[in-house]
């Protein structure tokens, strides 16, 4: 019973997840965040280095933030398939 909460807790999360990722507001945050810094790394003095590299930075932890929700769907469609597989042997 307690696999059984584990999955359907990962299901609820993976929902939850799915909800922020396709928020529309959400969605024009990672956008406009994404559009800065690659605005900013174009617009970079050549010399720059330093900037441009903490700009990369802020890219990859966009990028992992998001991750982190496609990671939890991801989790949820496998535990959704596992209860499925669980209900179908009850029967």
């Amino acid at each position: 019973m307690s696999e059984e909460r584990d999955l359907q807790n990962k299901v609820q999360r993976a929902d939850h997840a799915q909800r922020i990722l396709t928020d529309t507001l959400v969605q024009e945050a990672l956008i406009g965040m994404r559009e800065t810094v690659y605005h900013n790394i174009r617009t970079s003095h050549f010399k720059d280095v330093a900037e441009r590299e903490d700009l990369y930075k802020m890219l990859k932890t966009v990028d992992s933030f998001e991750r982190q929700f496609t990671d939890a769907v991801n989790g949820g469609k496998k535990a959704r398939s596992l209860l499925k597989d669980i209900l179908k042997l009850r029967k």
